[in-house]
């Protein structure tokens, strides 16, 4: 178990004898809550001699180099010291959780007799993809905000135990119920390559900044303790908007810190941010990649934030099991296919042949006048189907390897959409009352969705992280 590391600070006895007794009962008391204490008084007396300015001086630079790489600063003891309070404004300066010993004991209890299991909140939640990823990995979803009444209704048919908050813009993260994972996929309009590209400063796009709110305020009301763990979810375009400035930007969010840009100017597919709270880590996933059969492009940043530790990394990088999704085959799901045989198709037994038009690639094609590259649009065997938009669906030509002759152009249904992100067939066919969701409510929503298989691939990662000592214990 990797303990959070938590860096004490008090009004030390001027009595060696007596500091060092302080310092030891801090220590154990810290560590019992869960964290791995860091408290100079205790050993530097060792090998310094405070009476020499020189070696005082050490003292104060190295205690404040460990208090940059922790976690959070406990202050211990009722009496305040002019150190104490330097101590305070220096992590306020690194946006490192300032609290008392008393506090994070409270908190602790209190997590340990109400949060036995790990929970998670999502918000801007869509269809409940994190929520569903999460319980298929023994996490409990425990409220989602959400707007639009479409998504609404479908999620509160799969998850009637999980509140429902609203708008993000009304939330308080110190008023609701604390958990130790948020997910969000804040609105990608202003930052798509397709969108506007108004960037964070855009007016949908600017709400990623209410989540961060939220999570600060969340933090503060627990004294730092939850959540654990936060990951975000964003178009491939946020490397790119406002000249690469906006990614730059939500680095700094999460952080509290000025990120600079890579030597290059360019964000890598993936990367991390090192030595701060939270620990990040960032990847690029196309969810084609992440599932047998292969399902549609979604080439979607995933960000990693860890509060409580340095293991983003682990749960970002490390190689897992890649989904299957209906191996076994069946009358109305075919084996994953070689080619462009299509596996997504409602095709009974018979072997489907599929084209996806690739519609961006055909309108620069005919606009250029290249007439190879306008007739490879139409489709080559290789090409996965294009990313399902909220804005439109993407036709395709069909025919049967045994008929080619009869062939159609025709779109996606809603359960070819729903299976191309991995979701289970029927996931946004009816809401709540058990009333059939509008065929264009039910397109736009899976547009707007998260594959299903790299948010299980995430959440595999955290229940692994949080669960080797406990949900309470890891963090």
């Amino acid at each position: 178990m990797k303990r959070p590391l938590a860096y004490i600070t008090a009004a030390w006895s001027s009595d060696p004898c007596e500091a060092t007794e302080q310092a030891a009962k801090y220590c154990r008391a810290v560590y019992e809550a869960g964290f791995s204490p860091i408290c100079p008084t205790l050993y530097q007396p060792l090998f310094l001699n405070d009476a020499v300015p020189e070696e005082h001086k050490s003292g104060i630079d190295m205690g404040r180099d460990l208090l940059r790489r922790s976690h959070v600063l406990v202050v211990c003891g009722s009496i305040s010291t002019e150190s104490m309070k330097n101590d305070v404004a220096v992590a306020q300066r690194l946006g490192i959780t300032a609290t008392t010993l008393d506090g994070i004991l409270t908190v602790k209890r209190r997590a340990a007799a109400d949060m036995s299991e790990i929970r998670l909140g999502s918000l801007f939640d869509g269809i409940g993809v994190f929520p569903l990823a999460a319980v298929r990995c023994g996490i409990v979803p425990a409220w989602a905000s959400e707007i639009e009444k479409a998504p609404i209704s479908i999620t509160k048919r799969h998850f009637p135990g999980m509140a429902h908050l609203g708008d993000v813009t009304k939330l308080n993260g110190g008023d609701i119920p604390p958990v130790h994972i948020i997910t969000f996929g804040s609105p990608c309009q202003n930052l798509s390559q397709i969108g506007n590209r108004a960037g964070l400063a855009g007016e949908k796009s600017s709400l990623f900044f209410h989540a961060i709110r939220i999570i600060r305020e969340m933090r503060e009301a627990t004294n730092g303790l939850f959540p654990a763990i936060a990951v975000w979810e964003n178009v491939m375009g946020a490397f790119f908007s406002n000249d690469r400035m906006d990614f730059r930007a939500v680095l700094s969010a999460f952080t509290a810190a000025d990120i600079s840009m890579p030597a290059s100017g360019r964000w890598a597919g993936a990367g991390m941010v090192r030595g701060r709270t939270p620990d990040l880590c960032w990847r690029l996933m196309d969810a084609q990649h992440w599932a047998s059969p292969r399902l549609a492009r979604r080439q979607r940043i995933f960000l990693v934030a860890d509060f409580g530790g340095r293991r983003s990394h682990e749960i970002l990088f490390k190689p897992r099991t890649v989904q299957s999704i209906s191996a076994s085959g069946g009358d109305c799901w075919l084996p994953a296919a070689c080619g462009d045989r299509g596996s997504f198709i409602e095709a009974g037994r018979r072997v489907p042949v599929t084209r996806p038009f690739q519609c961006f690639r055909m309108r620069a094609s005919a606009k250029e006048r290249t007439e190879t590259a306008f007739r490879n649009s139409f489709g080559l065997p290789t090409d996965p189907f294009p990313t399902l938009l909220a804005g439109g669906v993407t036709p395709f030509a069909f025919w049967y390897e045994d008929d080619p002759a009869d062939g159609c152009v025709r779109f996606p249904t809603e359960t070819e959409c729903e299976r191309l992100m991995g979701l289970p067939e029927g996931w946004t066919r009816y809401g709540a009352d058990g009333e059939e969701i509008l065929s264009s409510h039910r397109y736009r929503a899976l547009g707007n969705a998260i594959a299903l298989p790299c948010a299980e691939y995430i959440m595999a990662g955290i229940a692994e992280a949080l669960t080797k000592g406990g949900a309470n214990d890891s963090i």
